[in-house]
């Protein structure tokens, strides 16, 4: 039976829970392939990944500067300023005390490009840089229209791979489009 709002592409095959209907893609699948478009057996697994080593922190020195950077920019949330501020009492307290030693991070720049130098998987960052560049006619600019604003991403399609490689997703996800409905066809 077909959806009443797209006939032609979507079949009913199930009801998800009571109420409600999920309609599955007619033609879209979601048989696995390769990247040549071949099926696989799904009972196939998939190449082996290599594993790290379990004492490799890169792009951080030790488990210890993962651990304090988790915490400052994850847990805490950190404020750059208030970074700064514990990594110069940080390196006070082991200079005095230690004879030189320095802190796990010289200061909030060090964190972010250290967290930032993390790969996701073998997927590398990747960034642009945008600025406003219509003619302004006002005589007062706000200053965010003069500024040259940086992005940082990991490109899409190679996330996708990563994700569709890993083992801890298999029979996790479905891999055909659907929508889902209630059964009084409201989406």
């Amino acid at each position: 039976m077909a959806s009443a709002n797209n006939p032609h592409d979507y079949l009913v095959l199930t009801k998800l829970a009571p109420g409600i209907v999920c309609d599955y893609h007619n033609e879209l699948t979601g048989d696995i392939c390769d990247a040549n478009g071949q099926e696989i057996n799904p009972n196939t697994l998939p190449p082996p990944i290599s594993e790290k080593d379990p004492n490799d922190w890169a792009p951080y020195h030790n488990q210890m500067q993962f651990e304090t950077a988790e915490f400052l920019f994850k847990n805490a949330e950190m404020s750059a300023g208030n970074i700064d501020r514990l990594c110069n009492l940080w390196g006070g307290s082991l200079h005095t005390e230690k004879g030189g030693y320095a802190p796990l991070f010289a200061d909030h720049k060090h964190l972010y490009k250290t967290i930032n130098s993390m790969p996701l998987g073998d997927v590398p960052w990747d960034s642009f840089k945008l600025k406003y560049s219509s003619d302004c006619l006002m005589n007062n600019i706000p200053p965010w229209m003069d500024q040259i604003y940086e992005f940082w991403f990991h490109p899409a399609h190679s996330l996708i791979v990563n994700m569709l490689a890993n083992m801890e997703f298999n029979g996790k996800f479905n891999y055909v489009p659907y929508q889902d409905f209630s059964e009084d066809d409201e989406k």
